[in-house]
Parts: structure tokens; sequence; C-alpha cells
């Protein structure tokens, strides 16, 4: 793909999430902000034994955190099976949509091939915060443990970053999303 594509498509998701966070936000009887840490706890604390599914060397998940520079943010998720999801800290999000539209489903199993191959530039961890304003995570599940890194989103959304390629199907996830809304 093009990278001033991805570019684009990532600016202009990044945009579409903030503007979709803020309305929920803002709805009176709306989401409930306090579902937000424990969807994400859930998809940090999955695993193989969990879920009764037998041991491989392949990610079990993949997590992006975005954290925007006024202290919002949003997490991406995407699993082996295909089901991808969007957790917004307003509490609103998008979930299930994989089992609807296989571009949601195709998008999730993107996220996750290319966090298998990004590996190497993380580290194994034991603790999940969510990044400082500004940042991304990313957090890997596997057999062997989770690994992260946590990057200036800026950087990140540069095509010469390492991790951009990561970032960028993480926002394909987002776009899948947006898109399946418009139809």
């Amino acid at each position: 793909m093009n990278t001033s594509v991805i570019i684009i498509t990532a600016v202009v998701c990044i945009a579409g999430v903030f503007a979709y966070s803020k309305s929920r936000a803002q709805k009176p009887g709306g989401a409930d902000p306090a579902i937000y840490p424990k969807m994400r706890d859930q998809a940090l604390s999955v695993s193989r034994a969990k879920l009764g599914l037998p041991p491989s060397s392949a990610p079990l998940a993949v997590i992006m955190d975005v954290r925007d520079t006024d202290g919002s943010s949003y997490t991406t998720v995407a699993f082996e099976d295909g089901t991808a999801s969007i957790y917004l800290s307003s509490g609103g999000g998008s979930i299930g949509g994989s089992q609807k539209h296989e571009s949601i489903k195709n998008a999730g199993l993107g996220m996750l091939r290319t966090a298998a191959s990004t590996l190497g530039s993380m580290a194994i961890v034991k603790s999940y915060p969510l990044p400082d304003k500004g940042h991304t995570s990313f957090f890997v599940v596997t057999d062997a443990g989770t690994y992260s890194i946590t990057v200036r989103t800026v950087d990140v959304e540069g095509p010469k970053h390492p991790l951009n390629g990561l970032y960028a199907t993480g926002q394909d996830v987002v776009t899948q999303y947006r898109l399946s809304q418009t139809k």
C-alpha cells in the first residue's frame, strides 16, 4: 500500500475516533467510562489456557492503546480468531463487528500477523499501564508472555518508524468499523 495512503488513512481514522469518542462522552445517559478499563484488562489477561486452546507460538492477541494529547484514549484489540474491537475511554466503542463484516475480521487478522513480526522490538512486561499523553502502546499476548513497547504517536505515524506497519494495521481496524457503520 502506498505510504501516503497509509498516513492519510491513519490521520482520518484518528480524527474520526477522536470525534466519535467526544460525541459519545457528551451524550447524557450514554456510555459508562468505568467499562473501558474492564474491557481493556480482559483483553490483556486472555490466555490460551483460559480459552481451552492448545499452545502455539503465534500471538493470541494484540492490543494498541492510543492516548491523545487531551488525555482521552482508545484501545484497538485483535484476537487470533479474527475478533477485533475498539474500546473508548469514554466508555463507548465497537464490539462484534468482525462477526458481521469480513473486512473487520481481515483487518484484525492483519493486525495480528503484523504484531508477530514486531516482537523482536518489544520486551516482556508484567504490568500494562496506559501510555502517557501523545503516546501509543502496543501489547502482544503470547504463550511466552506479554510483549510491549510504547512510542510517541507522532513518531509511529511516520512511514519510516519500525512500528508504523503495526500502527497502520490497528488503524485499519478502526477504518473498517467506520466504513461498516456508513453502509
